[in-house]
């Protein structure tokens, strides 16, 4: 592709640490951060699931899980068997997991998020409980490629003590943070006794059905209504509720129409002044795209809106600014009063004209590796990884639920 001509002659290695590091341990280092045991300081994702900095009190950060079929966990078992970087990832993937074993169940019944400055000790409290999210996620992943007793057990612990403590609201930018939850239950339902799933199912229903019902009555053009769509659509899955499904689908191609133009750029990337919320509402349309057309020639990814408008070429406009050949500054003409509080706040990575830092965009970028297979070269450099098949985690993801 045009865009990617020049990727393979890029060498833009972020990880300076990784670089002074013999091969062997930077092979090994970044193993480790990308799939999310070492933090970079200079990533962010506000809906957690690229990495944050660890100084940041109020955030934090949650793999990227995808679901899988039994042909499709066949097919990865079969890359890890075949596969030396796909074993070094799955070794990893599974010393992540084990001190999340060790972790009991923290639910929450109210969260206080959405709306707070990053240090507003609500909001502090509240990520103290929800960061359960990334045990979750960490679990499951180690799940898939290896379903043990002890680790199927806790994750239906942790997904039983939620479902029995949170009061559900409606509110999409709490909500989304339970998409490993949603997930993991999809792949464990059936495990779960009879009066567990009866429990569990009322819940998920009840998510289910307030984001499934906001997608209905609108149009949305945010992230936000992104994060709603993807909510729907996760918990149909998982109680079988094809309409939910098909309503986000729909759902998706209206977003699409409404916030993504010709020339790739956003609705949030210009009502924010920011590729941050750009690449937070690409995501979960990436990943509704990969769940649900898999690499179709029509997948949603390629859906191109009147117009002319679409994922594909929304992901296109960031590559410039990830590869390093483009710079922006941030925020600088937002126009959301949230942004501009936390501005005030002191909180660096809202910071008027801070920046774009490349890795921000790495979670976005491995999800739409699956339909660009020549940007694995940018995530090596962006995680500084030595692997040219594998270098992260979601790619050896990918590379399992291609046809």
């Amino acid at each position: 592709m045009a865009f990617l001509d020049d990727v393979h002659r890029r060498s833009i290695r972020r990880g300076a640490a990784v670089a002074r590091l013999t091969p062997a341990h930077a092979t090994c280092a970044a193993v480790l951060l990308t799939i999310g045991l070492t933090t970079p300081a200079d990533a962010q994702s506000p809906d957690g699931s690229a990495t944050t900095p660890r100084s940041d009190p109020g955030e934090f950060r949650i793999p990227s899980v995808l679901p899988l079929n039994p042909d499709q966990r066949a097919k990865l078992a079969q890359l890890i068997a075949d596969d030396e970087q796909a074993r070094a990832l799955t070794d990893a993937v599974k010393a992540e997991a084990q001190p999340a074993l060790g972790r009991p169940p923290r639910p929450l019944a109210v969260l206080h998020y959405e709306g707070l400055v990053n240090t507003d000790p609500r909001r502090v409290r509240t990520v103290a409980h929800l960061n359960q999210m990334a045990d979750v996620a960490r679990l499951f992943r180690a799940w898939q490629v290896s379903p043990t007793p002890d680790v199927e057990q806790h994750l239906c612990e942790i997904i039983l003590a939620w479902a029995d403590t949170y009061v559900v609201t409606g509110n999409d930018v709490h909500e989304n943070k339970f998409f490993p939850l949603f997930t993991a239950y999809d792949a464990l339902r059936e495990r779960l006794a009879e009066n567990e799933r009866v429990r569990v199912d009322r819940w998920v229903r009840e998510i289910g059905r307030r984001h499934h019902q906001r997608i209905q009555q609108g149009a949305g053009r945010n992230n936000r209504f992104a994060k709603s769509i993807r909510i729907a659509a996760i918990c149909g899955r998982a109680l079988g509720e094809a309409r939910w499904i098909d309503d986000a689908r729909r759902a998706a191609q209206r977003l699409i129409q409404q916030s993504l133009d010709a020339d790739g750029a956003s609705y949030d990337l210009k009502e924010r002044d920011t590729l941050t919320y750009h690449n937070s509402t690409l995501k979960p349309l990436i990943e509704l795209s990969i769940i649900l057309d898999g690499n179709a020639p029509d997948a949603l990814y390629y859906w191109v809106n009147d117009k002319g408008g679409s994922i594909q070429k929304s992901v296109r406009y960031v590559v410039p600014y990830a590869s390093g050949e483009k710079t922006r500054q941030e925020w600088l003409n937002s126009r959301v009063a949230l942004d501009q509080r936390r501005a005030a706040a002191g909180i660096e990575k809202y910071r008027l004209g801070r920046q774009f830092q490349p890795r921000q965009a790495l979670a976005m970028l491995e999800l739409a590796e699956y339909y660009e297979p020549d940007l694995t070269p940018m995530i090596a450099d962006l995680t500084g990884s030595d692997a040219d098949r594998f270098p992260s985690w979601q790619t050896l993801i990918n590379d399992a639920c291609r046809d």
